[in-house]
């Protein structure tokens, strides 16, 4: 049985993994704010939709 080791726990960067410090945007579509990812990395800048669902209904109301 593997011990835990507690020092491990408070010398880890909790600030690093937030996802509260993302870049956000307004869906083109739907209007609801999203949040950047990290498949969107090199091209944040060309996102307009926050899920493919609404890419594809940009069109429709």
């Amino acid at each position: 049985m593997v011990a835990f080791a507690p020092f491990f726990v408070d010398s880890f960067d909790y600030d690093m993994h937030k996802k509260t410090n993302l870049p956000q945007k307004i869906c083109m579509r739907c209007g609801r704010p999203f949040s950047w990812r990290k498949k969107w990395e090199k091209h944040w800048d060309e996102v307009k939709y926050c899920s493919e669902r609404c890419r594809r209904n940009k069109d429709k109301q």
